[in-house]
């Protein structure tokens, strides 16, 4: 750069008129470079993640109006965010409208709004409508009701509509990058079309002859199938780990699948693929170009 200012000055003593021109130009061109650096810079964000020690469930850092808050990661809700409303009273802005999502029992949920700024790492969100927590779920065994929802914040899917994340619960990070990133690193990967509804972010999986409506949810500890929707004759009764045989994928080595059964009564999807599939699996959400990609981890 500094060559090329020397040489400019020295347009600019022979000829006033085209150095003009040149400094317009120079210069131009020296600002797109920096702010082209700065772009790259800001076009992701790697996000530590912890896991809750009892359900082992990924848990990031969100700012809600610049205030650092542990969240729940929840990748099967479709929601932006579900906030105590004790927080939202301080923080938020109440809005006249709810919020709609069904979770992954199919118990639709109804929940009031607010609006809030939310930033995580260096990734600002701006003003959100969030809803107000209200405990949802399918549990084995007894319910063990707050228990569970230590945080009562919750970051869903719908959050990052605008971008695509990759997230790696074996190595505890998440990447955020802008919806222009639409390819991950590497080979492996297994990349089937995506489907954003109510339910969440859903994707189909063959087995045999049938397919499966399948969901990817980082919210719940483990994989299940439930027993009122008879996928394999191998489901008796809830609590049962079966083995699933007969996955047909193509680049992905996932013969069997092991699942545990659940009593609900109209689930929402036929397969739910849990932390414990996740802590053996890199998955990248391509929510811009509606696929999903999955690879051993």
């Amino acid at each position: 750069i500094k060559k090329f200012l020397a040489a400019e000055n020295m347009l600019c003593f022979r000829y006033p008129f085209v150095s003009y021109k040149i400094i317009m130009f120079s210069y131009l061109f020296i600002i797109l470079i920096l702010s082209g650096c700065q772009s790259l810079h800001d076009d992701y964000q790697v996000v530590d993640l912890k896991q809750d020690l009892d359900y082992q469930i990924p848990i990031l850092s969100l700012k809600i109006n610049g205030k650092d808050t542990p969240a729940y990661f929840d990748s099967g809700g479709c929601f932006n965010a579900s906030i105590d409303e004790e927080i939202l009273k301080r923080e938020g802005k109440s809005l006249d409208s709810t919020g709609r999502f069904i979770d992954s029992a199919g118990q639709v949920n109804i929940n009031k709004q607010y609006l809030v700024d939310l930033k995580i790492g260096k990734i600002s969100f701006g003003q959100v409508k969030v809803e107000v927590f209200q405990p949802w779920g399918l549990y084995l065994g007894e319910n063990p009701g707050d228990s569970l929802h230590l945080q009562k914040v919750y970051v869903g899917i719908g959050l990052f509509k605008s971008h695509n994340i990759l997230l790696d619960i074996g190595s505890k990070k998440m990447i955020i990058y802008n919806k222009r990133y639409s390819i991950p690193d590497g080979k492996g990967w297994e990349i089937l079309p995506l489907n954003i509804t109510e339910n969440g972010p859903e994707f189909c999986l063959n087995l045999g002859n049938r397919s499966l409506t399948t969901l990817i949810d980082s919210g719940a500890n483990v994989s299940t199938v439930s027993m009122t929707r008879p996928i394999t004759t191998k489901i008796k009764k809830e609590g049962d780990v079966i083995e699933l045989t007969g996955l047909r994928l193509e680049r992905l080595a996932l013969k069997s699948l092991c699942v545990t059964v659940l009593n609900s009564s109209e689930p929402s999807v036929d397969l739910v693929l849990g932390c414990d599939f996740l802590k053996r699996h890199q998955v990248f959400f391509d929510l811009y170009n509606k696929r999903i990609w999955i690879r051993e981890n």
